[in-house]
């Protein structure tokens, strides 16, 4: 699973950056739990990153960390949440790709990404799996397409949510191979999983990670994967391209990833310390049994200033 947790000093910059917005005269730093809020429900796939960053954040602090779920309407009311939260050191939320697609298609939205946040570093960056149920009478991509392309509008297909980036990347793969299959939204990714897990859904993208324990038991089976090349963990797994061809046309490469970020605007002076160089933090064995491999702030960097200048686009 090429899955790559980039900690390019992203729990140096949490410990930085949180301790940053605190004025000079207020006690150590923390004095209380931080709250880590994520607009994803417990179990899904950035839920999973973030419960590893809240304890290896915890370790750095020297205190306490929570997790606090708030899922639903793609993601909407979890990043709603955190732009609500006081900037006070004690909230950072983790937000994914979901959250500028919103951002993109809605202007009733209960946050700004441009002006209601501050970005601390790229975290992850993942990948997902196209799945079916284990009873569904198709082993390929190829037949998938034409078991539904042979019974139009009757099989479905499942996502964490409308707008979310499993629904704009399945809507490409239906345009681009001409199946006619129903969008079946649910609460959050595992609901979405569940829904595959008993039958009332026929496919879905998955998160690789939050893939991988159903694949093992069976309960599901996985067609491709939306990366450019195949997935270590799932070696004998084709991607897209590979399953429908070359001439397969706008084939969905999902670039998932994850950020961290704090309430806007850090009040004080002392916020600036938020940029300072950060020491290298690993983060230890990743999901699938590899070490993170070494900082690379640059990236990491230039990653967030194409966050920004997406969302100045989108204003």
């Amino acid at each position: 699973m090429k899955i790559r947790i980039l900690f390019r000093c992203a729990l140096a910059a949490l410990w930085l950056g949180l301790a940053g917005v605190q004025p000079a005269w207020a006690q150590a730093y923390p004095d209380r739990p931080v709250r880590l809020l994520m607009s994803f429900s417990a179990g899904s796939g950035v839920d999973t990153f973030g419960r590893l960053v809240a304890q290896k954040l915890a370790d750095r602090l020297g205190g306490s960390t929570y997790v606090e779920n708030k899922g639903g309407a793609g993601g909407i009311i979890g990043i709603g949440a955190m732009a609500k939260a006081m900037p006070d050191g004690y909230t950072i939320g983790l937000i994914a790709n979901t959250a500028t697609i919103h951002q993109g298609m809605r202007t009733d939205l209960p946050f700004d990404l441009k002006e209601d946040f501050a970005y601390i570093t790229l975290l992850a960056r993942g990948a997902m799996v196209l799945a079916v149920r284990k009873d569904l009478p198709a082993q390929t991509l190829p037949e998938l397409v034409a078991l539904a392309k042979a019974r139009p509008g009757q099989l479905n297909y499942g996502t964490p949510g409308i707008a979310t980036p499993h629904h704009l990347a399945t809507e490409l793969l239906k345009h681009e191979t001409g199946m006619d299959v129903l969008h079946v939204p649910h609460k959050g990714a595992v609901e979405a999983i569940n829904g595959l897990n008993n039958g009332s859904v026929d496919f879905e993208l998955i998160a690789i990670q939050s893939a991988l324990p159903h694949l093992k038991s069976g309960r599901i089976r996985a067609l491709a994967v939306t990366t450019a090349s195949r997935q270590p963990v799932l070696k004998d797994v084709p991607t897209v391209a590979e399953a429908i061809g070359a001439g397969g046309g706008g084939q969905p490469r999902l670039p998932a990833w994850a950020e961290p970020v704090r309430p806007a605007p850090a009040r004080t002076a002392a916020g600036a310390r938020a940029s300072a160089p950060a020491t290298p933090a690993r983060a230890g064995p990743l999901p699938d049994g590899r070490q993170d491999g070494p900082p690379r702030r640059p990236a990491a960097r230039a990653a967030i200033r194409r966050r920004r200048r997406r969302a100045d686009r989108l204003r």
